[in-house]
């Protein structure tokens, strides 16, 4: 996973392009095109998109060299510059089922559900800045409640949770290294109901 180490950058973004609906100048992965390509390696950058003058926080996937998408903030705070966007979906890579969440969506917990129930392997979430423990506490609670891992990725912080709810790794260094198998947790619920006999009809 790479970050620009000035956080966000913006890109040029058009709607009748050829990738999903989008035309993406990234030259920040355009550089490492080649070298990405050799090593199958998958890319997560976050980006603040301008579509015709809209302004969205998102995030760029890439595959071995290839864009596979875009993925946008879905809820904005009242009076931001950033509209809300779209696109939530899970990626197919070489490496898993890849999830992404941007930014405040994290404090929205339907948005986890719903890429762990869609069979995220893993779910990445990135921020701009954290400047309180916060969110950290957000994606222990989550990966458990969701029986996946999400990966905490900002400016200056990275913090990994795994699906049992443990922190594997906090760190503040630039570049971290880590190694993880995705096993999803799975649980057997069950619950107890008053109802009537009566009230159900044969």
């Amino acid at each position: 996973l790479l970050r620009p180490r000035g956080g966000r950058r913006r890109v040029a973004v058009a709607l009748h392009a050829p990738v999903p609906g989008r035309l993406i100048r990234i030259e920040h992965v355009d550089r490492r095109r080649r070298e990405l390509q050799r090593e199958r390696s998958v890319v997560v950058s976050g980006c603040d998109t301008d579509t015709y003058g809209i302004f969205r926080h998102s995030a760029v996937i890439a595959d071995s060299g290839k864009i596979l998408g875009v993925t946008d903030m879905l809820y904005s705070t009242e009076n931001s510059e950033y509209a809300p966007g779209g696109n939530l979906r899970v990626y197919q890579t070489s490496k898993g089922r890849i999830g992404i969440v941007i930014g405040e969506d994290l404090f929205f917990s339907d948005i986890v559900n719903t890429l762990s129930i869609c069979d995220a392997e893993i779910i990445v979430c990135i921020f701009k800045e954290i400047d309180n423990s916060m969110p950290k506490t957000v994606i222990k609670a989550l990966s458990f409640c969701n029986g996946v891992d999400i990966m905490l990725v900002s400016k200056g912080e990275f913090c990994y949770a795994e699906a049992s709810g443990k922190i594997k790794i906090s760190s503040c260094q630039n570049i971290v290294k880590t190694k993880s198998e995705f096993n999803k947790e799975y649980r057997l619920l069950s619950f107890r109901k008053r109802w009537s006999k009566n009230s159900v009809k044969e």
